[in-house]
C-alpha cells in the first residue's frame, strides 16, 4: 500500500542571548502531574484568563492552559490549542471557549470544552471510551467526541451548529442529556433553544470544501512539533561562549529520529564550529544539538531555528 507523506516546516526567533548582561529566553514548560492544553500556534490577538482571576491577558505561542482557565480570540485573529492526549482545537475570530475540565481520575482522563460563542474545529484521534472521555459543550448542546475531526459553532443567540468532516459525534440537548442523535460523516446537526437536535443531514458542499481548509490535515500535523531552545550559562561576558542546546519535540516528548537544522544568529554574534553566522547541522537520533555562540560585542542577539520534516502517514 502506498504510504501518505506529509511534508512540514518549522520555525523559532527566539531573542536568546545578551552578551555582557543576563541571557533572556522563552520556552514551552511541560508539567508531569498537571493536564494542560498548549498553544501550538497563534494569529492575531489572542488572550487567556486564568482560573479565578478576573483579568485578561494576551497569550503568546508556547503558553500552556489549565482546567478553569479561558481563552479567547479577537477579530481576524486564530488559535490553535494542543491537549496532552493529542487533540487539538482550533478557534476562529471572536469565539471564546471555557476548559471546563482536564482531569485525571480513576485512570481516566477527562476534557470537556465549554464554547461560550464563536466556532472551533476539532481533531481528536481514536479514543478509549474506558480511558478517555472528551466532550464539547454548548449553552444548548454536549457532544461526546470518540474520534472525529468535527467542528461547533455558537451563534450570538446561542444556537448551536454541529458539523462532523471525519468520524462521529453524538449530540444531545443540554437539559434533555437522554435526547440523542448520533452525527456521522459529511453530516450536521442544528440545536435551537428549547429544542432537540436535528435529525443529521448532509452538509453542503461548499462548506465541505472549506472546512477542509480550516484545520487541513497538514497543519494538524505541523502543530505536534514544537522547538524548545534553552541557553547556557546565564551570563556571557564578551569573547566567551554559550551554548544554544536545541531540541525538537513531538507531542512534548523528544522527536526520536534525526533531523537537519537551519541555524542563524541575528547580530554579529558567530557559532563557534565555523565562525559564521549560519549553520546546518544533523541532530542526534533524538532531535537534539548542542551549539557554541560567541560574541565580541555587548549586544542582544537573536537565534533563529528551522527545520523541514517529512512525516509518512
Amino acid at each position: 500500500m502506498k504510504r501518505k507523506v506529509i511534508i512540514i516546516f518549522i520555525s523559532v526567533i527566539i531573542c536568546a542571548i545578551m552578551f555582557a548582561t543576563l541571557i533572556m529566553m522563552k520556552h514551552n514548560v511541560y508539567s508531569v502531574n498537571r493536564r494542560s492544553a498548549i498553544i501550538a500556534m497563534k494569529e492575531g490577538k489572542v488572550l487567556i484568563r486564568r482560573a479565578g482571576e478576573d483579568k485578561w491577558q494576551f497569550a503568546e505561542s508556547g503558553d500552556a492552559l489549565y482546567e478553569n482557565d479561558s481563552i479567547k480570540t479577537m477579530s481576524r485573529s486564530k488559535v490553535i490549542l494542543r491537549f496532552d492526549n493529542g487533540a487539538m482545537t482550533k478557534l476562529g475570530p471572536l469565539t471564546v471557549l471555557f476548559l471546563n475540565e482536564l482531569s485525571f481520575k480513576r485512570d481516566m482522563n477527562s476534557t470537556i470544552l465549554d464554547i461560550k460563542v464563536g466556532k472551533i474545529w476539532l481533531r481528536a484521534k481514536k479514543l478509549n471510551i474506558k480511558m478517555e472521555n472528551f466532550n464539547v459543550e454548548t449553552p444548548m448542546a454536549v457532544a461526546g467526541v470518540r474520534g472525529t475531526y468535527a467542528s461547533s459553532e455558537v451563534e450570538e443567540d446561542l444556537d448551536t451548529t454541529f458539523d462532523v468532516y471525519e468520524g462521529k459525534i453524538d449530540v444531545s440537548r443540554k437539559d434533555a442529556p437522554s435526547i440523542k442523535v448520533l452525527v456521522g460523516e459529511n453530516q450536521r446537526t442544528y440545536i435551537k433553544r428549547g429544542e432537540n437536535p436535528t435529525l443529521p443531514q448532509l452538509i453542503p458542499q461548499e462548506d465541505l470544501k472549506e472546512a477542509r481548509k480550516e484545520f487541513p490535515e497538514k497543519l494538524y500535523e505541523r502543530c505536534k512539533f514544537d522547538i524548545k531552545v534553552k541557553v547556557e550559562p546565564k551570563e556571557v561576558k564578551v569573547g566567551e561562549t554559550a551554548v544554544v542546546d536545541i531540541q525538537l519535540l513531538r507531542n512534548g516528548e523528544k522527536y526520536n529520529k534525526s533531523v537537519l537544522f537551519k541555524v542563524s544568529l541575528e547580530g554579529s554574534a558567530k557559532f563557534v564550529d565555523n565562525m559564521s553566522q549560519t549553520i546546518e547541522i544533523m541532530s542526534d537520533e533524538n532531535g537534539h544539538v548542542s551549539l557554541r555562540v560567541t560574541d565580541e560585542v555587548e549586544e542582544k542577539i537573536k537565534v533563529n531555528v528551522d527545520v523541514e520534516l517529512v512525516v509518512e502517514k
